[in-house]
């Protein structure tokens, strides 16, 4: 049962046409608005929950936030490191206010909010200015980082690989100094599309440098990383480039490494082995894919 008051502030919000959001306020989403739907949204570690954050505090199904009777209820899903609502452990459901504030373990915390269409959307656009890049849209260096380790706690937690691809597009300073610096940023503008494109939804795609790239695909072994990579590098060479006329060859350069390398021991050493095989690929002819063989 709820109050006259929270059911008039329900039916103020309806008015308005207000969405109920959570808003990441802390940890690896940090920034990243979870628009609510009708029904249950379980929180949680999962690939299966409505809103999943990849923090090491969080449980599988660590919360849910339910709409009942014209509200949202939060309930503590019997979580390892239990969830906290405006600072008081949850121990039974708890209804939420505007504004209440919701900490799931001990470094992701989330707020609460009804927000209109304008708010909501502008919220959006703060995140992606935050974790992408603004000429092509895709990811940024710091986000890619910050995932990177995610995902590296991931596939030890669930002992599987995943796997590092690094690019570099071929002769860029060439490009730029031959059509323009304009040309050269309709290039990665075009090759960032090509990519997206080619590759799966889950993959974490970044712009990493001026002209290199970050490929991280989780649960994929080499053999398969070593197809992506193929299949991405293909792509690009077959599209067609072109700025103020001119038609571009476009080439890539890919370096591929897995976390089930015995000599990768960390995210950083992923890195590395990738960039080495990049390198590689440079130094074997470019336009190419290289690994550990």
């Amino acid at each position: 049962m709820f109050s006259i008051e929270e059911m008039l502030q329900q039916a103020r919000r309806d008015e308005r046409r207000l969405t109920a959001t959570l808003t990441c306020l802390s940890g690896r989403a940090m920034g990243k608005v979870y628009r609510l739907t009708d029904g249950t949204a379980v929180v949680g570690r999962s690939e299966l929950a409505f809103i999943q954050i990849e923090d090491d505090g969080i449980s599988r199904r660590h919360a849910e936030v339910t709409h009942v009777d014209g509200a949202w209820v939060l309930k503590d899903l019997g979580s390892t490191n239990g969830t906290m609502h405006n600072g008081v452990r949850v121990t039974e459901p708890v209804v939420l206010k505007d504004g209440d504030r919701i900490r799931l373990g001990p470094t992701t915390a989330l707020r609460f909010d009804f927000q209109d269409e304008l708010e909501e959307q502008m919220q959006s656009r703060l995140y992606d200015m935050a974790t992408r890049d603004p000429l092509t849209g895709a990811y940024n260096r710091r986000f890619f980082h910050d995932r990177l380790g995610a995902e590296w706690a991931w596939a030890i937690r669930h002992r599987r690989p995943c796997t590092l691809v690094a690019m570099d597009i071929d002769h860029f300073k060439q490009i730029n100094d031959t059509y323009g610096h304009a040309a050269g940023d309709e290039v990665l503008k075009t090759l960032v599309g090509v990519v997206l494109r080619t590759i799966r939804k889950e993959d974490l795609f970044a712009r990493v440098g001026g002209e290199e790239f970050t490929l991280l695909a989780r649960a994929t072994t080499l053999a398969e990383g070593l197809v992506l990579g193929e299949r991405v590098r293909s792509a690009v060479e077959r599209q067609v480039f072109s700025a103020d006329g001119h038609v571009i060859g476009v080439t890539l350069s890919l370096g591929v490494a897995t976390s089930a390398d015995p000599s990768v021991e960390t995210p950083d050493h992923l890195l590395m082995r990738a960039d080495e095989w990049l390198y590689a690929a440079k130094q074997n002819g470019r336009n190419r894919v290289e690994y550990a063989r």
